[in-house]
């Protein structure tokens, strides 16, 4: 449960106040990942399959550079993905995916939903959970009352334990990492069907 608490302050829409964790540059035999299941490994000695994943993320210097170097160094041609193609990952599946520890990368994606009034969906990964934020900041007009959208979450994953957070947002804590890419399709698109609707008989606060 501490984990939750924590993944709902970091993924809270309005979180100004998160910082990059402070690192020390230097090669991949000296630098040692500052999060993740590797974390305290040096880069060096991280798994090929890994370190390809790395590669597949938005990182900070000078991780970037070192999981670039050793790339280079193992003879593996993979490229870094820029901020604007997992952005475009991202609008493309209706949710974005980050590694627990990196949640500022979700600012730039909430910032694109904002201006598109379009509900951000913010997935945090941690070692074997993961944590679900929805929030509806800058939506003009949601598809139905949040109370409806968290008792519909709800009916569909109770043991998720969909909860309100204010001022616009929707939590679910402790799915299984293993579970994520099963889930989240489906949670995706019931957030953003147009069909979503409420049914005034069954929810006092419908209009």
């Amino acid at each position: 449960m501490d984990e939750a608490r924590a993944g709902r302050a970091r993924l809270g829409p309005h979180n100004q106040h998160a910082r990059p964790v402070s690192v020390s540059a230097g090669p991949a035999a000296s630098y040692r990942l500052p999060f993740g299941k590797y974390k305290g490994s040096p880069v060096s000695a991280l798994p090929d399959d890994y370190l390809q994943w790395l590669s597949t993320r938005i990182l900070r210097e000078p991780l970037c550079s070192v999981v670039r170097r050793e790339l280079q160094t193992r003879g593996q041609k993979l490229e870094i993905q820029t901020v604007d193609a997992r952005l475009q990952e991202a609008r493309k599946q209706g949710f974005f995916l980050v590694q627990e520890g990196q949640e500022i990368e979700v600012r730039a994606y909430q910032q694109w939903c904002v201006a598109s009034g379009t509900p951000s969906v913010c997935v945090s990964l941690g070692a074997t959970v993961a944590i679900v934020a929805i929030s509806y900041v800058g939506v003009v007009e949601p598809l139905a009352p949040l109370s409806y959208i968290r008792q519909t979450l709800t009916e569909r994953w109770p043991s998720y334990d969909p909860q309100l957070l204010p001022p616009a947002s929707i939590v679910l804590v402790g799915i299984p990492r293993a579970d994520i890419m099963k889930v989240m399709p489906e949670l995706a698109l019931l957030v953003r069907k147009s069909d979503l609707s409420c049914p005034a008989p069954a929810i006092g606060d419908c209009p």
